[in-house]
């Protein structure tokens, strides 16, 4: 079952591709905090595949996403964040009912936001994907070839949701990945770029656990595979020019907020990193 509220959106006249079925999927990751510590998160993910396309997406982002784009939405989540903010404790506001401050560190506050900002489209007719990403308030795309990750086929067999999955493992982008795929539901498909295996991928690690992927839903959906909601201004970019720039966002974040404000942010100096990025092939030459 899964866990997302469908946003209505605006109707539009349009030949998208289909959907056959939807996978959703948990994500796991360790990231470091501001103290250095390790912290285990996980984000909550859509496959919604086709005869020949597919689309992964974070459903807390696409939530957000779709209720923007309609009319009114962004009145719709302004008024959803003042909300939460004054559940928290963290508005004040005068005899009269005008706010008069705004403390967010001040109690638990719930505020709606967005997950994992990646998403991934697979065009098997054209041998490759399509992914967006945001690195702080800029959006960038680029695509990936769909033949750059060979499987070897492993002899450990385990059951993942009532299937038989069968082991592969391959190398991929900088790390090593163990994916668990059931042959039973022949779909060339699974989360985020993995792809190519005869069958579903149910789960997916990589060494040390870094970063994992497992199933929590299968259902039917003859649903439509449309693009990001909203209006987006896309720059296009290539794969590891977006991962090196998104590395250094990630260690030193203040730098790219005081570029932007044009007001000096303490604390500017790069913060180490225990975790790489999913993908570390980034520093290597192309070829």
């Amino acid at each position: 079952m899964f866990l997302c509220a469908a946003v209505a959106a605006v109707a539009v006249a349009a030949d998208y591709p289909k959907s056959v079925m939807k996978a959703q999927y948990r994500y796991h990751y360790i990231t470091t905090s501001m103290k250095g510590e390790d912290v285990a998160r996980t984000s909550d993910f859509i496959l919604q595949i086709g005869n020949g396309e597919s689309r992964f997406y974070d459903i807390k982002t696409q939530f957000i996403d779709s209720l923007r784009a309609q009319p009114g939405g962004e009145d719709m989540y302004r008024g959803m964040v003042l909300s939460a903010m004054e559940k928290g404790g963290a508005v004040k506001r005068g005899a009269n009912g005008a706010i008069t401050s705004i403390n967010l560190d001040k109690g638990k506050l719930d505020i709606p936001t967005k997950g994992q900002l990646f998403q991934v489209y697979k065009h098997a007719d054209k041998g490759e994907m399509t992914v967006y990403d945001m690195i702080f308030t800029e959006e960038f795309t680029y695509t990936v070839p769909m033949d750059e990750i060979q499987w070897e086929m492993g002899d450990s067999i385990k059951t993942v949701m009532g299937y038989e999955c069968q082991q592969a493992v391959a190398d991929y982008h900088g790390r090593r990945w163990t994916a668990w795929f059931a042959p039973e539901i022949p779909v060339q498909e699974g989360p985020w770029q993995l792809y190519g295996l005869p069958g579903l991928i149910m789960e997916a690690e990589t060494d040390g656990g870094e970063y994992r992927f497992e199933i929590s839903g299968l259902v039917n959906a003859v649903e439509n595979i449309e693009p990001i909601p909203g209006n987006h201004d896309f720059i296009k970019t290539e794969r590891k020019k977006h991962l090196r720039a998104k590395k250094q966002h990630m260690l030193n974040p203040m730098k790219a907020l005081a570029a932007t404000t044009g007001v000096a942010m303490p604390g500017l100096d790069s913060k180490e990193l225990k975790h790489d990025l999913m993908e570390t092939d980034y520093n290597e030459d192309d070829k």
